[in-house]
């Protein structure tokens, strides 16, 4: 979301960039002029002002939601994971997968944001990825999570919302969506685990496994060639890119309403 955000930022600027100069320029002069006495701290204040202006008047709503996700992810870190998953997963599989993140689809509420989609060839994969230090243990409530310290002794334990739980949550509702449509693919849920400092010491669980990037690399690599062509993977991400256009404004929005 966050590089999705600033990149459409960029290209709003790119667009606009004859009205930034001119603004700028504009507001230099005028600020210039009025004070001369303070020279040359009028010309680059106005300089500034006039950028502001544009800025806020064609890219306003995007550089909002960007401060407040910012916001957001020093509350709870994430962002820096999923950027690791991205780059590691587009670099390492062939063109017979296609990536998407940050989507978000209808859930009967405001809709729910999944951090990636993995389209292979054989199967959709749902990742949910974690990217805090500690160990992680099983637990009725969640995940049983002893952070560590600076010399990585454990200092306290806490119950975290189960990865897992979220990710079969979102591929149960992907598939709902996609089913929708006939797409009768089988969606997979899985975690992946990005901080090396992060460890989990529970056994696997086939409905959801967790993985290292590495790992999960190896393990699609493994996939069969099934029924999703490239035609096929196409015509999917198209879909799920408009249903992200259709439902996100509304999800981020709630999350807004309740900050």
């Amino acid at each position: 979301m966050k590089r999705r955000l600033e990149g459409e930022i960029e290209r709003v600027k790119r667009e606009n960039k004859k009205d930034l100069l001119f603004q700028s320029i504009l507001w230099m002069m005028a600020m210039g002029i009025a004070l001369f006495f303070v020279f040359p701290i009028g010309f680059i204040l106005g300089w500034f002002v006039g950028r502001e202006l544009v800025l806020r008047k064609v890219c306003g709503g995007q550089r909002i939601q960007l401060k407040q996700l910012n916001h957001h992810i020093q509350i709870q870190p994430g962002e820096e994971g999923e950027s690791k998953v991205s780059d590691v997963i587009e670099g390492w599989l062939p063109d017979t997968f296609t990536l998407l993140n940050d989507l978000v689809i209808p859930n009967g509420r405001n809709g729910t944001q999944i951090d990636h989609v993995l389209i292979g060839p054989d199967k959709i994969y749902c990742i949910e990825t974690k990217d805090i230090t500690g160990r992680f243990y099983p637990h009725r409530e969640g995940w049983l999570w002893y952070p560590y310290n600076s010399r990585g002794n454990v200092t306290k334990k806490t119950i975290v919302k189960n990865p897992q739980g979220q990710s079969i949550y979102h591929a149960v509702h992907l598939r709902k969506y996609l089913r929708s449509y006939g797409h009768h693919y089988k969606v997979e849920p899985v975690v992946i685990m990005t901080n090396s400092q992060g460890v989990w010491m529970g056994k696997q669980d086939d409905k959801c496994p967790i993985f290292r990037i590495h790992d999960f690399i190896h393990y699609v690599r493994k996939a069969n060639q099934g029924k999703i062509t490239r035609k096929t993977s196409d015509e999917l991400a198209r879909l799920l890119l408009e249903c992200d256009r259709d439902y996100s404004d509304g999800f981020y929005r709630a999350i807004r309403s309740v900050q």
